[in-house]
């Protein structure tokens, strides 16, 4: 079904007797990641970009980003209508564990942003290491809930840091880059400055 449409064909398809939306979400949990509603039926099927069993699962090896994940998560949420304080609504099927509403998506969307708030000054400000960004602990509270031998806080957080370090080292080569061409100039002018009184003769 969502073959067509990845390949060229329409994001809309009639499955099972209704419409259904196929919505593609890249660099989520992976590149290829896609999202399908049900009209009639109401009912979210999110696959691997939202599980009930696990942290957050971001495979960097296929594409897959934390800030694709949650602008997917953001956009179910923009889909699902939760019928009475929260609760009921748009059924959401993720993909491990238990059927959801949008109450739940909420809670797993407001974790992951939890976390990425908690490392983004660890990391980009103070730049702590992998190991000090660990022993920090910034998944307390979901440890033992979503936790997984097979994908444990450790791993999510290395992936988190790898993620967010490239980005700080590459502000920090930026900034850099930006200090050294403004040292450069301002060299040169003073050199310019100095030759047009008669003090010094520039090169060339």
């Amino acid at each position: 079904m969502a073959d067509g449409w990845l390949h060229g064909g329409s994001p809309e398809s009639f499955f099972n007797g209704e419409v259904a939306d196929i919505l593609r979400e890249p660099a989520a949990h992976s590149d290829g990641d896609s999202i399908v509603y049900f009209r009639r039926s109401n009912v979210l099927v999110a696959g691997d970009i939202f599980t009930t069993t696990s942290l957050p699962m971001i495979d960097r090896k296929l594409g897959g980003t934390a800030k694709g994940l949650l602008d997917a998560l953001n956009r179910m949420l923009d889909i699902a209508v939760p019928e009475n304080i929260q609760e009921g609504g748009t059924y959401i099927i993720p993909g491990h564990g238990r059927v959801c509403d949008e109450a739940d998506l909420v809670e797993y969307r407001d974790m992951l942003h939890e976390i990425g708030d908690r490392m983004r000054h660890p990391v980009n400000v103070q730049h702590l290491n992998l190991a000090d960004v660990k022993s920090r602990r910034p998944v307390l509270g979901w440890e033992g809930r979503y936790g997984r031998p097979e994908w444990n806080p450790d791993m999510f957080i290395e992936t988190l840091w790898k993620k967010l370090g490239s980005s700080a080292r590459n502000r920090q080569g930026c900034l850099q880059g930006l200090r050294s061409a403004g040292f450069a100039a301002h060299a040169r002018t003073s050199a310019n400055r100095l030759a047009g009184r008669g003090h010094i003769k520039t090169p060339g």
